[in-house]
Formats: C-alpha cells, structure tokens, sequence
C-alpha cells in the first residue's frame, strides 16, 4: 500500500464473518489501518482420530483403500472386532465431518470472489485482487473456470498469497499425518482460482516480505508486442 500512488483506489474485504468491509477509496491510510487488526478464522472440526483433509476427501469419495489406511492405523490397536467396528463407524463419521466443513469453507470464498469480480467487471479499467488465505480446496478443478469469463471482460488479475501455517500446534495432542498432502491441495485450489484469471500463487513465509516483493514486481511488470510489417504475410 506505501508504494500505491494517490490516483490508486484500494479497498479490503475480509471474509467469512463479519470484518472489514472499506469500498474503494484514495484514502489508503483506512486500510492500513484495518488490515492489522484481521486475523484468520478457519478452524478444525473436532475429531476422534487423526484424519487428513484428504484422507477425508477420498473416504467420503468412497475410496476403500483410504478408508482401510486410515482403519488401520487408528483402530488395529483395539482389544476386540465390536471396538473395532465402533471406530471405523467414527472414522467415517470423522471423515464426513471434516469434508462437510472444508467444502463449507471453499464454497463461501467462491461465491465471494464471484461476486467481487463480478462486480469489478462493470468496468474495463485494469484491477488487481490480492487474496491472502491458508489455502482453498477444490474438490471440482472446473470451479475456477466460474471467475474466468467475469475477469476477463473487467480485467481482473488475482494473485493469491498463501499463508504458511505450522503442521504442528503445542494446543493439539495428535500430529496431522496428511500435512503436506493437504497443504498441496489448499495450494492447487488457489493456483486454480489465480490462474483463470491469469494470476499466480505467492508463498507468504515468516512476515511475508519476500512475497509481497515479488507481487510488486507483477504488478509493475508489462509485454510489449511489436509487428515486422517487411515480412509478407499470407492468409488463407
């Protein structure tokens, strides 16, 4: 934002939840001002077992070999076959729970980047949406193509910077064990979302410095096409 001119119209909309919600305006000092006090909201779902977003994923996909992995890892331990049925009953209900609030997730920033971009559409001038999440899991890759036509007409750019988040959290007793399988996912999702509307996905390490350097840069970067009109062209 320091380094926007004062002919630059900026707005912030945070979301889901009721935060921030600035319209564009030359007055950038209102949005640095908010932008510190935001702070994310997702949460896990509270669950028995250990299961990962895409061990989830795959296991109300009706993947057998996901639910058989995940069974026994966390129910081969048990004393006796009823146990062991009450736990793959759980690992299911686990794995559903954990699906149903992901997807929850997802289809909320959809339908908000749907209507931000259809709204920056009404106008050709070109905009940039700098969209700073932990990660958005498709579970339909042809979702991002809902941005494309929209961003197209209002040429509309979204880069999206991703959050590093920590695999680990002294809070929680049990590792995640699909970390990075999830992380590649929640990165896939935005690669989606930035690239049909020909951005690209930032990676945010520690204060996140280097990626907005690298945005800058983007930003400030342009093609220039030029015509040899000495070569004889043909055209059928």
């Amino acid at each position: 934002l320091a380094k926007l001119t004062p002919a630059d119209r900026v707005g912030l909309i945070a979301f889901p939840g009721a935060g921030p919600n600035i319209d564009f305006t030359s007055n950038h000092a209102i949005v640095q001002k908010a932008l510190p006090g935001l702070t994310g909201l997702a949460d896990s779902f509270p669950t028995t077992y250990r299961i990962g977003i895409s061990e989830a994923m795959a296991i109300v996909q009706l993947n057998p070999t996901a639910l058989n992995v995940v069974v026994q890892r966390e129910c081969a331990s048990l004393p006796n076959p009823e146990e062991r049925d009450l736990c793959k009953t759980q690992v299911v209900t686990d794995a559903t729970g954990i699906y149903n609030g992901v997807n929850e997730r997802t289809q909320t920033a959809l339908a908000t980047l749907r209507s931000i971009v259809e709204r920056l559409s009404q106008t050709s001038t070109p905009k940039t949406i700098v969209y700073i999440s932990e990660g958005l899991i498709l579970e339909r890759t042809g979702d991002g193509a809902l941005l494309t036509a929209a961003a197209a007409r209002g040429q509309v750019t979204l880069y999206a910077i991703q959050v590093e988040v920590f695999s680990s959290d002294a809070s929680t007793a049990r590792e995640p064990v699909t970390a990075g399988r999830d992380k590649a996912l929640a990165n896939e999702g935005l690669g989606v979302i930035a690239g049909s509307t020909r951005g690209i996905v930032v990676p945010a390490i520690g204060n996140a410095d280097n990626a907005f350097a690298r945005l800058a840069l983007e930003l400030s970067g342009y093609y220039l096409l030029g015509f040899d009109t000495s070569i004889p062209t043909t055209v059928v």
